[in-house]
């Protein structure tokens, strides 16, 4: 079974978990919330998140309990912790064990995003097997940025990754080939499980845009195999 990539809130008061649950719905993953570690637990053992959000002290498991968990457990997860008491030494232990963020309550809407974000953008794996051959250079997508990604790729009509629903991202770039000419190639890639489809390599594309049509084309076009 394939389970779509997604947000964990872990906090035992309901009306944290849902206040964040509508602060993090715009970043275009699920968002999903438990009431204890121990159902976390449970959903880990499946599918794990993105990014986790733990509250530092609930009943029977600790937010910093669960982050030793996961370490002892080698599951590498990008987590942020919020608190309602903001303790030195515990802000030092969560932070020395990987922690990416330790705020307190109340907590800012936009600091929340931000943090989240650059949790997403940092900790998820780097797409394997980029490189590609076109004519005679090496292009390696490793040293793009993303043109365009998440929903700013609405604008295009470029559809969600066939195979995980999550938003691709619109790479593209340009080289000289053998006869001295600027040409481009592009590519759209999922940034969660490294799906891509690369415009047609042997064409020779003299614009970005054409290159970047010809790809997302492609894109759209392919269809997740049976599971």
């Amino acid at each position: 079974m394939i389970f779509p990539p997604y947000i964990a809130i872990v906090d035992d008061d309901e009306t944290v978990g849902k206040a964040l649950k509508r602060v993090l719905r715009q970043l275009n993953f699920e968002v999903r919330v438990f009431s204890s570690g121990q159902l976390f637990l449970g959903a880990v053992s499946e599918s794990l998140p993105v990014v986790a959000i733990f509250d530092v002290q609930m009943p029977e498991i600790s937010g910093l309990d669960l982050q030793e968990r996961l370490l002892a457990e080698e599951r590498n997860i990008p987590i942020l912790f919020i608190t309602a008491s903001d303790d030195v030494e515990l802000r030092r232990q969560a932070l020395a064990n990987g922690a990416v963020g330790f705020i307190g309550k109340p907590f800012k809407r936009q600091e929340i995003l931000e943090l989240v974000q650059k949790a997403c953008n940092v900790e998820q794996p780097k797409p394997q097997g980029l490189k590609l051959r076109l004519q005679s250079p090496v292009l390696d997508w490793n040293l793009t940025a993303p043109v365009l990604s998440g929903a700013d790729l609405d604008m295009f009509d470029l559809k969600p990754c066939p195979f995980c629903r999550a938003h691709p991202r619109l790479d593209k770039i340009s080289f000289v080939d053998a006869r001295g000419r600027t040409c481009f190639q592009a590519r759209v890639a999922c940034p969660n499980c490294t799906a891509e489809v690369s415009a047609e390599t042997k064409a020779v594309f003299s614009t970005s845009m054409s290159a970047v049509n010809d790809a997302m084309k492609r894109w759209n076009r392919r269809q997740a195999l049976p599971s």
